[in-house]
């Protein structure tokens, strides 16, 4: 009997197939190992896969800001509508109340005339007593300064108001300085001979930031910094003053009390290290005495911005003041700033920002 040849591991299928898968994945793992390569230089650049597009950190950091602008706007809109509804309320009733004024008025020139007969004048009485009831009934209706922080529900509100409008200003204006230099940064990145290359083995699709939505995100963000960096500041009332923010280098809200006896920007020098601006050992001290507070030393420094709504001052000279004034807070007046005037609009609770003729 003929001795029956072992079958081979191969199963019967012809030797040149398996050869070729062979090489076939050889091909394909060479691929592999180029795309990873490409893909670790465009890493080492800085840039971060999404998608078939690659985009620098700045661009992913822009896109998670982009995409917290409306529950930002929201968190803003809704104090805001209720306090401008009823700012709009409260200016309707002083308009009813001087129009009743003006009614009560007439009526008393005619009672105190003497033409009127006796009936015609107890009419006149009747009919003021009723006017004077009216407007004693809307003048109850007023929020009188005191209730702005008296009143829980209306200070949280025009509390959240202000808090909220910080939180957005702050996230609007990263999105701008980020867009400014977005740019020129793709296209340093476009001609890099080495990022293309790479982009070109990776396969067709790979493409450069910025992604297809930035134009459209864009506008929007700077649509929103126009509506919202207007020319001023919203203002609330705590503990008799009323207060608003500035944003510091337009990194940081400082919290301000309007003092009109204050001739400089007051700033506790604990709130400046907060705002990661350091405070030369060696700076100047200048002698200050607010109202009746007593004399303290304050060290003069240089603020490279302040912001106040769409206002933006360079090189502000404050006074940080050591911790034993702590209590002061910080301080801005009419007059701080040089060139500048602040108008306290408490019927609108905002404060404006004036620049000087000239200035």
């Amino acid at each position: 009997m003929t001795a029956r040849q072992p079958r081979l591991a191969f199963s019967g299928r012809p030797i040149s197939l398996l050869l070729a898968l062979c090489l076939s994945h050889g091909v394909h793992a060479s691929a592999a190992g180029e795309n990873s390569a490409a893909e670790q230089l465009l890493a080492a650049r800085g840039l971060t896969r999404q998608g078939s597009q690659w985009l620098t950190a700045d661009e992913v950091r822009l896109i998670k800001l982009l995409n917290r602008l409306p529950e930002l706007e929201r968190a803003f809109n809704i104090p805001n509508r209720r306090v401008e509804q009823g700012l709009a309320h409260q200016a309707a009733l002083r308009r009813q109340i001087e129009q009743i004024k003006s009614e009560i008025g007439e009526l008393q020139a005619q009672i105190d005339s003497g033409v009127l007969d006796r009936s015609r004048r107890e009419r006149a009485v009747e009919l003021r007593g009723s006017r004077v009831a009216a407007r004693d009934e809307l003048r109850d209706q007023l929020i009188e300064e005191a209730e702005l922080e008296q009143n829980p529900v209306v200070k949280k509100v025009v509390l959240a108001r202000c808090n909220a409008y910080n939180e957005l200003s702050l996230a609007v204006l990263s999105v701008l300085r980020t867009i400014e230099h977005l740019d020129a940064d793709y296209s340093e990145l476009e001609a890099a001979e080495d990022v293309q290359q790479a982009l070109s083995t990776i396969g067709p699709r790979a493409r450069l930031g910025p992604a297809r939505s930035y134009e459209r995100e864009r506008r929007r963000a700077e649509q929103l910094a126009g509506t919202l960096l207007g020319d001023g500041v919203p203002i609330y009332r705590d503990n008799g003053q009323y207060r608003f923010s500035a944003l510091v280098n337009e990194t940081t809200a400082v919290n301000f009390s309007y003092d009109a006896m204050a001739d400089s920007a007051v700033v506790p020098a604990s709130t400046l290290a907060a705002a990661g601006i350091e405070i030369d050992p060696d700076a100047a001290r200048r002698t200050i005495s607010i109202g009746k507070r007593r004399p303290i030393q304050a060290r003069v420094v240089r603020v490279s911005q302040l912001r106040l709504g769409e206002l933006l001052l360079s090189d502000i000279e404050v006074l940080a003041t050591p911790p034993e004034a702590e209590a002061w807070g910080a301080l801005l007046g009419p007059k701080s700033l040089s060139g500048v005037e602040l108008d306290l609009h408490v019927d609108r609770l905002w404060l404006q920002v004036v620049t000087r003729d000239g200035q």
